[in-house]
C-alpha cells in the first residue's frame, strides 16, 4: 500500500512531510557533529556543505507544503495529515524490522553478546514508550519547522498521537498568530 500512495506524489503529498522531517533531523544532527572538537578537517568541510544543503532542501519543502496543501480541500488535507500520522506510527517512531536486524547482526559478531539478547531485545521493544527515544527522532529542538508548522495547521491537532514527543505550542491556538507558511514571518 505504501509503494502505491508514494507512486502517486501529487494526489497523496503525505510524503512532503515525511521529508520535512527527514531534512531538518539531517541538519541536527550535522550540526552536532559540527560542535565535537577534534573533528577531521574534511569531514568538518562535508557536514559544513552538507547542512548548507539540507537548509535549501528545508526552503523547498516549506514551500512545497504551501503550495500542494493549500490548493487542497479541508477534507484532503485532514486526510494527509491522517496517512502521515498512520505511516509515522507504523515505519518511523518504533524500533522494528532493522533495529531488531543490527541487534541480531551485533550478537553474530560479538557473541560473547548472546547471553544477554533477550535483555537487549527487551529494551529495544520498550524503546517505544521512551520520550526520550521519540524526543531525538523528532521534536522541538531536532525538528523544530514541522513542528512549528504542525502547530499552525488544523489537521495536524492530533499529531501527537502518532509523534509522541509533540506538544502543541499554546501561541498557535488563536486565530489571531501568524502563520509560519506567511511569507512575512516564515523564514526556513
Amino acid at each position: 500500500m505504501v509503494k502505491w500512495l508514494s507512486g502517486k506524489p501529487f494526489t497523496f503529498p503525505f510524503w512532503i512531510w515525511l521529508v520535512l522531517l527527514q531534512e531538518e533531523r539531517s541538519i541536527y544532527i550535522a550540526r552536532k557533529c559540527l560542535s565535537e572538537r577534534g573533528l577531521e578537517p574534511n569531514f568538518r568541510d562535508l557536514h559544513r556543505r552538507h547542512i548548507a544543503d539540507e537548509i535549501g532542501h528545508v526552503r523547498w519543502d516549506t514551500q512545497l507544503v504551501e503550495r500542494v496543501r493549500l490548493p487542497m480541500p479541508k477534507w484532503k488535507r485532514k486526510l494527509q495529515a491522517r496517512l502521515f500520522g498512520h505511516l509515522m506510527a507504523g515505519f518511523f517512531t518504533v524500533p522494528k524490522r532493522s533495529a531488531i536486524a543490527v541487534l541480531n547482526a551485533l550478537i553474530a559478531g560479538f557473541s560473547d553478546l548472546a547471553p544477554i539478547l533477550p535483555q537487549l531485545r527487551l529494551e529495544l521493544s520498550d524503546l517505544k514508550h521512551s520520550t526520550a527515544c521519540h524526543a531525538s527522532l523528532n521534536s522541538r529542538e531536532v525538528t523544530p519547522k514541522a513542528f512549528t508548522l504542525f502547530d499552525s495547521l488544523p489537521e495536524f491537532e492530533n499529531i501527537g498521537k502518532h509523534l509522541p514527543a509533540y506538544r502543541k505550542e499554546p501561541r498557535f491556538g488563536n486565530r489571531d498568530s501568524p502563520s509560519p507558511l506567511s511569507k512575512k514571518t516564515w523564514r526556513p
